[in-house]
């Protein structure tokens, strides 16, 4: 058996979850904020800016988020093939055969996408050592466009299933920490971090009951490992610290290879940090009667709970301008020393066209 730490079979090829995950065995500077999902309920994860790992929401004057500027060639996707034998059902290729008819930008890694794209068809059935490549055939073009054949090859490797799942709490002296010169805190975890005490020691017992925190992932032992499932847990696991105030939380899945049985287990560490509460609440860009209005489910004093901020633009959804989300209407400043969180609203209604 041989530990790795491949989380990368859990990431999305989109990005469109982006997981900044802490690597044993491989040091790598890591942002404090470690977990950033794009869910509703992980609208406030840090005071780093959200748009870092979500798309950019688009502005007043360009709401649709198009570039006017220079518009390249399209490449067009009109078939999709394989080099040789696959083992998966035509079903679990049905997301590469949408593929078909598909327009990329002509200077995109758009084959890039591609094979990233069937990675995770067959990270979905348990192939994690797939190595998949990818080539273009042109079929021609016309004024706009670019005509391809795009052939896949992949060498599947084992299907594997879950082992299991065990959970580790983390603590500071098992990191590096310290801050850069522009402030931002750094954290690189100790090779010898586990040299002393086992992931199954009490000592290293997470925050919420581990029995609690298995449940979140819905996979069972023996079951072929299905990285979204994996993802899922992930962002479940996520949602629960944060919505207990636990903003900071790292997650760090350490993959277990039993090549023979054609296992995986996953070791999650948790780096937990602190618990912040609810600091001070400023709000601007509002009239006085719109203020006096609000539905306010976040007081000063409080335990954060993502949920709630999450809630208060639902909640206040009408009463709010055109476009407004909690990546592009709120500032979070978090103090460390005191575990507290300053929220600042600010809005700025969008021009009527």
């Amino acid at each position: 058996m041989h530990v790795t730490p491949e989380y990368l079979f859990f990431l999305e090829p989109t990005r469109q979850q982006a997981y900044i995950l802490q690597m044993r065995h491989r040091p790598v500077l890591l942002l404090l904020a470690c977990l950033c999902v794009c869910n509703p309920n992980a609208a406030a994860q840090s005071s780093a800016r959200l748009d870092s790992c979500c798309p950019p929401t688009p502005s007043c004057e360009n709401p649709n988020g198009i570039n006017k500027g220079h518009e390249s060639a399209r490449v067009v996707i009109d078939d999709v093939t394989f080099d040789g034998p696959v083992q998966l059902a035509n079903t679990n290729l049905e997301p590469l055969l949408t593929l078909k008819q598909k327009e990329y930008d002509d200077d995109s890694k758009w084959l890039d996408d591609i094979q990233d794209a069937t990675r995770s068809v067959w990270g979905r059935q348990g192939y994690f050592k797939a190595m998949v490549s990818a080539k273009a055939v042109p079929l021609g073009s016309d004024a706009s466009r670019k005509h391809y054949s795009a052939v896949i090859h992949v060498d599947e490797g084992l299907q594997y299933r879950l082992g299991s799942i065990q959970f580790s709490a983390m603590t500071d002296s098992d990191y590096d920490i310290h801050e850069n010169s522009s402030g931002m805190r750094l954290i690189r975890e100790k090779s010898s971090a586990f040299d002393d005490l086992g992931p199954g020691d009490p000592a290293r017992r997470p925050i919420f009951p581990r029995e609690e925190l298995r449940s979140l992932f819905p996979l069972q032992e023996g079951d072929i490992l299905d990285a979204d499932k994996v993802r899922q847990g992930l962002v479940a696991l996520q949602d629960l610290y944060a919505d207990n105030g636990y903003i900071d939380i790292m997650a760090t899945p350490i993959t277990d290879f039993d090549d023979e049985h054609q296992l995986i287990s996953l070791q999650v560490q948790l780096y937990e940090q602190k618990q912040y509460r609810i600091g001070k609440l400023a709000i601007s860009g509002l009239d006085a009667n719109t203020k006096n209005a609000l539905i306010w489910k976040l007081k000063s004093g409080d335990i954060f709970n993502s949920q709630l901020f999450a809630a208060f633009f639902k909640d206040n959804e009408s009463l709010f301008p055109a476009g407004t989300s909690p990546s592009n209407s709120s500032q979070i400043a978090r103090n460390m020393k005191d575990g507290t969180v300053d929220i600042n609203f600010k809005f700025s209604p969008c021009p009527r066209q």
